[in-house]
Formats: structure tokens, sequence, C-alpha cells
């Protein structure tokens, strides 16, 4: 899933989505800053939530290697 890097790996290593928004239900755009992630299989994959001042807005990491000796299905 992702680059199949941890997302505790970071920036050049797993893979990231940034400048989150969501719609309002009358279609106005916000920003996503309270986005909370939680992955089902953290031992296999995962997800990391952020929020920059920066030009990144809110932005996640996520991925990890999948099947491997810790994840096996």
């Amino acid at each position: 899933m992702g680059s199949g890097h941890f997302p505790s790996e970071g920036f050049g290593k797993a893979a990231f989505f940034k400048n989150l928004v969501y719609l309002t239900r009358g279609g106005v755009a916000k920003d996503a800053d309270t986005l909370q992630g939680r992955a089902a299989r953290p031992e296999c994959y995962d997800v990391a939530v952020q929020k920059s001042d920066t030009d990144y807005g809110a932005y996640f990491y996520y991925g990890g290697p999948g099947f491997s000796r810790y994840c096996k299905y």
C-alpha cells in the first residue's frame, strides 16, 4: 500500500496526500485539520495525520509493506 514504507519513515519514503479539504453540505471547502486516521492492521500498514502551517495544509502519510513475516493474512 502506498510506497511500501510505514508513515513513521516520513518524507521521501512514505506515501502522502497534502492540502486535504472536505466539502460542507453547502459546497464550501474546509481545511481537514480535524481529520483523524486509524489503520485496521497497523502491523501491515498505518496512517499518520499531520497539520502544517506551510503550503501542505492538512496532510497524512500512509502505507506499509503489507504482506510480510509480521503481517500474514
